[in-house]
C-alpha cells in the first residue's frame, strides 16, 4: 500500500467509512448472502462424514473468491475528482473503488482454527 496503515485498518476504512473515505462495505455483504447457504453446505458435508475442519475450509475458500469477485465488479462508483488524483498518483486501478495497489485483494485469504478449549 502507499501508506504505513495496516492493511486491516484500511479494510476496515472501507468496510465502515471513516471521516475520508466513504462506506464501501466488501465484505458483510458477501458473508451476509452467502451465510445460509454455507451453513447449510458445511452440515450436509460433516453428515456425509466428511470432518468440520474441512467443510469449513471449503466455506473460508468460497467466501474469499466471494469478496474478491465483489471487489473485481467495482460497485462503488468514484468521484471524478478521485480518479483524476489516482491517476495522478499513478495508481493501478485508477476508476476503481477498493483496488488501489492490489494488495487489499491479495490479502483476502482465510484461516480455520481448532480450539478445543470452548
Amino acid at each position: 500500500p502507499r501508506t504505513n496503515l495496516q492493511i486491516a485498518t484500511i479494510a476496515f476504512m472501507h468496510e465502515f467509512g471513516n471521516f475520508d473515505i466513504p462506506e464501501r462495505p466488501f465484505i458483510l455483504p458477501i458473508v451476509n448472502a452467502f451465510s445460509a447457504k454455507l451453513l447449510e453446505g458445511a452440515a450436509r458435508e460433516i453428515i456425509k462424514g466428511h470432518s468440520a475442519v474441512k467443510a469449513y475450509r471449503k466455506m473460508g475458500k468460497v467466501l474469499a473468491l466471494a469478496i474478491k469477485d465483489w471487489i473485481e465488479s467495482n460497485p462503488y462508483q468514484l468521484s471524478e475528482e478521485t480518479i483524476r488524483s489516482k491517476k495522478a498518483r499513478g495508481d493501478a486501478f485508477p476508476s476503481q473503488a477498493l483496488l488501489e495497489t492490489g494488495t487489499l485483494m491479495e490479502s483476502i485469504s482465510y484461516k480455520v482454527s481448532i480450539n478445543d478449549n470452548v
